[in-house]
């Protein structure tokens, strides 16, 4: 028997007994604070936040086409581009969802060059050529930012960018034959 439980007055055994139930009673409802998320590698971040960029940029892009495009392929293709890129940036995880950027914005950053993109499209005639033509070089500039992600990320970043790629690849073969098919070749 403890020490503490022999030693004493008769009700000194209840009280110790009483006091250690109620102690372990509230160190059982007390909150446990979580457990911090684990950080994300430093190079991870930046191409996440890249990664959450062009998913905006071409989301708006779509979002031309679906309003402008002459060919109801290429609306229909729009909205599915759209409602995939929304689907994805939800999927992110939040440290990777970039702020809008600052009017003083580095103009290397992909975010900066939206305007100068609606700009080049705003007069284009045949629209659909114009903007297949931006659009596919645009994709390949963010597969050289996804590919790396799918391959060294860690998961879920890297599910996401796995279905990214795959997104990318798919739609960039589909605008390829629908250039082909309505304009012939030279894009």
């Amino acid at each position: 028997m403890s020490p503490y439980l022999s030693a004493g007055p008769p009700g000194h055994r209840l009280l110790v007994l009483t006091l250690g139930l109620t102690m372990a009673l509230l160190a059982a409802c007390l909150p446990v604070p979580p457990a911090a998320p684990p950080s994300p590698s430093p190079t991870v971040t930046p191409t996440a936040v890249a990664l959450a960029t062009y998913l905006r940029i071409g989301r708006d892009l779509a979002l031309l086409a679906q309003e402008r495009a002459e060919h109801p392929e290429l609306r229909r293709f729009a909205r599915q581009a759209i409602a995939a890129r929304e689907d994805l940036l939800r999927s992110l995880p939040p440290e990777s969802l970039p702020l809008p950027p600052a009017p003083d914005a580095d103009p290397l950053r992909p975010s900066a060059r939206l305007p100068e993109l609606r700009a080049r499209l705003e007069w284009a005639r045949p629209f659909d050529r114009e903007w297949i033509d931006l659009f596919l070089p645009f994709t390949d500039e963010m597969l050289t930012v996804v590919v790396p992600l799918a391959e060294t990320a860690p998961d879920p970043l890297r599910h996401q960018a796995r279905e990214t790629v795959s997104l990318l690849t798919a739609e960039q073969a589909q605008l390829r034959a629908w250039r082909l098919a309505w304009y012939g070749g030279g894009g």
